[in-house]
């Protein structure tokens, strides 16, 4: 029996320097964990980022360790990081150059650590940063000019800390979308202080002791969907307040100290007709009524007060879509990874490898078989034109009186056969024999004629 050949695709020789290039990386710290372009550091004793990690890490989470202090230069040989998590280290202070030079970084987690300060200094090489948390820490005041280097950041944190002054030109970001403040011992806030935030969507001012909110205080923010004053001292709302708040879907007023007069009324009225907002349970604020005593504001009406002559709304309830979950708008800013080029790259890289090695077997096999049919009707064609059977067996000839034996070796098998007197001659069977292989018919048995003498 012939062995068969077995031939290995070019595809998958392709797809196994692929599988090599992607793995190839440096060594990692026995302490850590490396994965791809990620390194995982938690509950450990280090005191810093450990050296020789790979260059190429875009993630590094570092959480739950001793780490007291960020210093300039653990940070300087990852100029391809996008994600940097160093929570619950007990961090006390940040250097001011300790993030230099990490121009492509989007996330920033320095939640729960006991940070003080953060320099002016520290993010002015974050351009591309879209997500900052610093929430549960200590910082105790913010400069003015802490974040005008970072123009495309979305989301900021900084509630649980221990803010009682924000100076009104802190917040100079025209891309922020989501703002947390709340749980900070602040009490006033500045007029003016949300007015360079035209694209703001979400406003967390929650449990931050305000008694009164000043009538300009969300001037420009037309397109705030989420507002929360959970928690407050607030004792009056003004109706003017709301008057640029086009796109407002969900007010929290819960937990707060507010008066029952005519103005909450008239309040009250104008949010459920004009406005349309989306009263859910825990953000349904409550009011002491005399006689009454504590009664929720959707449950309010004119005949709880006798003095109150409500205005006519005659603006039409717009209907809009449920407002995104800030915890979900969140989320996905946090934790979606980000486009890889160079992973598209190699993707597009190996599928056409193998659809090209796909092609060139296919074309192989097909190319073969053709010149292997066109062999084989040649060599039956010099076997015609040199007397010879086409296939070009030989035949053995045996004589014996009264009969033609003919014995025939037909692919190593031996035939014996008797015939009778026929006139054919052998160039016409060889012939017909000829045309029928050329017709794809199964070889035929050769039959060659002899007289005895």
């Amino acid at each position: 029996m012939k062995k068969r050949k077995f031939y290995v695709p070019f595809s998958m020789i392709v797809i196994g320097l692929c599988h090599v290039m992607s793995l190839a990386q440096a060594k990692c710290s026995p302490i850590c964990k490396c994965t791809r372009d990620m390194v995982h550091c938690y509950y450990t004793t280090l005191f810093r980022i450990p050296r020789g990690l790979p260059t190429s890490t875009k993630i590094i989470r570092f959480h739950n360790n001793r780490m007291l202090r960020l210093t300039a230069g653990q940070l300087q040989t990852f100029s391809h990081l996008r994600e940097l998590f160093l929570p619950y280290n007990g961090m006390t202070a940040i250097d001011r150059h300790a993030l230099q030079g990490l121009h492509s970084l989007k996330i920033l987690n320095i939640s729960h650590n006991a940070i003080q300060t953060i320099h002016n200094g520290l993010l002015y090489d974050l351009s591309e940063l879209r997500t900052l948390d610093v929430s549960y820490n200590m910082i105790q005041n913010m400069r003015s000019g802490a974040f005008e280097k970072i123009q495309k950041l979305r989301i900021l944190s900084l509630e649980s800390n221990k803010l009682s002054h924000i100076p009104s030109d802190l917040f100079n970001i025209s891309t922020l979308e989501v703002l947390r403040l709340g749980k900070n011992p602040l009490k006033t806030l500045q007029p003016d202080i949300f007015t360079r935030l035209p694209n703001l969507l979400h406003l967390m001012l929650d449990e931050i002791n305000l008694t009164k909110i000043p009538e300009e205080l969300f001037t420009n923010l037309t397109k705030l969907k989420v507002l929360s004053l959970f928690g407050n001292q607030l004792v009056r709302l003004h109706l003017t307040m709301f008057d640029d708040m086009e796109s407002l879907l969900r007010l929290i007023l819960a937990e707060n100290s507010l008066v029952c007069d005519c103005r909450l009324l008239e309040l009250r009225t104008w949010m459920t007709v004009a406005m349309d907002i989306d009263w859910t349970t825990p953000s349904i604020p409550q009011c002491n009524l005399q006689k009454i005593g504590h009664i929720y504001l959707t449950n309010l009406v004119s005949e709880h007060f006798v003095d109150c002559k409500l205005k006519q709304f005659v603006m039409k309830r717009r209907h809009k879509p449920p407002p995104e979950d800030i915890e979900m708008s969140e989320h996905k800013s946090k934790y979606t990874l980000p486009y890889d080029p160079m992973m598209g790259i190699y993707t597009a890289v190996c599928l056409s490898s193998m659809l090209i090695g796909f092609f060139l077997c296919l074309a192989y096999y097909k190319v073969k078989k053709r010149i292997k049919r066109r062999f084989r009707e040649w060599k039956m064609e010099q076997n015609i034109k040199k007397g010879l059977p086409p296939d070009g067996l030989q035949y053995m000839q045996t004589s014996i009186s009264d009969n033609s034996i003919i014995s025939d070796r037909y692919r190593g098998h031996s035939r014996i056969e008797t015939l009778s007197d026929g006139s054919d001659s052998i160039a016409d069977d060889y012939e017909q024999e000829y045309f029928r292989s050329r017709q794809y018919h199964s070889r035929p048995r050769i039959v060659i004629q002899e007289t005895v003498v």
